[in-house]
C-alpha cells in the first residue's frame, strides 16, 4: 500500500529552516512504500502554554534523495505545569507518538507554532525548537538551524529615558530608547542576532501592571516599526517609543518611567502574534527602571536565562 502522502516540505537540506515547510515538491515520494514505523518519545521543558488558538506541533523530518520532508507528528499545548496536552486541554498526552517512517529514515525533529486547533499539513514559518537526529535521540532547542536558529548566548541590552519627539524638557523621563549614550555619542543599546522568518523583536514597558508596547523590530540597528504614542518630532534611528499621547485605558501620558519594568521579547510574527497587549513568553532582556533614574543616562538591562525552551526526542522502531 503507497505511503500517504502527507509531505509538506521537500526543499534542498542546504536551506535554511526558515523555508523548511514549502506547500510544492519537485520531487513525489507518494509511491514510496513504508518500511515500517517508528514510536517518537518527546521531553519538553522551558515552553509556556498557548493561548488565542496558538497550539504546538511536532513535525518529524526525512531526509531523502537531497531533500527533507516534514510530517506532521502531533499538534498540542501545554498545561500550568509544563505537560503535555491535547487542544482541548481535557487530557494529558503519554509524548510517545507514532509515525509510518522507519526510525533509520528520520532526520530530524521540529516543533512549531500553529494558529490551529487540528493537525495542520502545510506549517508556518514559526518554529521553535528542532534538532537533528543521532544514534536515536535528537537535542530540541532554539538554535538549531531546523528550529528558531537563535542563540540566548551573548544578548545584551541598555537603554535611555528621553523624549527627542517633541520639544518639551519637563517630561524626558516619559520616553525610553534602546541606544546607549555612555560614550557621549548615540550608539545602538541592544545586543541580538538577526532573527529567522516567522519571529520579531518586541520592546515593552511595565508601567502600573500595564503592558504598553515600544514596537516590533526585526534589527537591533534599525527604528522600530511604531511611534503610536510619540510626537511630530522625528524618531532616532533605535527602537524605543516616546510616551507623550494617544495613552491606552487606564493610563496617562506623559508619564514618568522611573519606577518601571523594561523588557524585550521575541514575539510571533503577523497574525500569530493573537495577543498584541501582552508579550510572548519568549523574554530575553529584562530591566527594573531606577526608581531615581535620570533623562540620558545610560542604564542596563540583564539576559534572562532561565526560560530557555528545550527538550530531546527519542526515536525507536515499532
Amino acid at each position: 500500500m503507497p505511503k500517504k502522502r502527507i509531505i509538506t516540505l521537500c526543499l534542498p537540506a542546504v536551506l535554511a529552516a526558515f523555508l523548511l515547510f514549502a506547500a510544492s515538491c519537485s520531487e513525489d515520494k507518494s509511491s514510496t512504500e513504508p518500511e515500517g514505523s517508528s514510536i517518537v518519545e518527546l521531553s519538553l521543558s522551558g515552553l509556556e502554554p498557548l493561548e488565542g488558538g496558538l497550539n504546538y506541533q511536532a513535525w518529524v523530518i526525512e531526509y531523502y534523495n537531497g531533500y527533507l520532508y516534514g510530517y506532521p507528528l502531533v499538534i498540542f499545548n501545554l498545561n500550568e505545569a509544563g505537560a503535555m496536552i491535547d487542544v482541548s486541554g481535557d487530557s494529558l498526552l503519554s509524548g510517545e507518538f507514532t509515525i509510518d517512517l522507519a526510525a533509520e529514515d528520520i532526520y530530524g525533529i521540529v516543533v512549531s507554532i500553529e494558529l490551529s486547533d487540528v493537525v495542520v499539513t502545510s506549517s508556518s514559518y514559526t518554529q521553535i525548537l528542532g534538532g537533528e537526529v543521532s544514534d536515536g535521540e535528537a537535542a530540541l532547542t532554539t538554535d538549531s538551524w531546523l528550529g528558531m536558529d537563535f542563540s540566548f548566548e551573548n544578548l545584551a541590552g541598555r537603554y535611555v529615558l528621553a523624549t527627542p519627539t517633541d520639544s518639551i524638557s519637563s517630561n524626558e523621563k516619559s520616553g525610553i530608547w534602546f541606544m546607549d549614550l555612555s560614550t557621549g555619542v548615540s550608539l545602538n543599546g541592544l545586543v541580538l542576532p538577526d532573527l529567522s522568518a516567522g519571529w520579531e523583536y518586541e520592546g515593552w514597558v511595565i508601567l502600573d501592571s500595564t503592558y504598553i508596547s515600544t514596537g516590533k523590530f526585526t534589527s537591533a540597528l534599525s527604528a522600530d516599526d511604531m511611534n503610536q504614542y510619540s510626537g511630530a518630532w522625528s524618531n532616532p534611528s533605535f527602537p524605543g517609543e516616546d510616551f507623550l499621547q494617544n495613552a491606552p485605558a487606564g493610563v496617562s501620558f506623559p508619564t514618568d518611567l522611573a519606577g518601571a519594568s523594561v523588557l524585550i521579547t521575541i514575539e510571533p510574527e503577523g497574525s500569530y502574534d493573537v495577543d498584541l497587549d501582552k508579550p510572548f513568553p519568549l523574554r530575553l532582556l529584562v530591566a527594573n527602571i531606577p526608581s531615581d533614574a535620570t533623562p540620558h543616562t545610560t542604564y542596563y538591562m540583564n539576559a534572562v536565562n532561565d526560560t530557555r525552551p528545550g527538550g530531546t526526542a527519542t526515536i525507536k522502531q515499532q
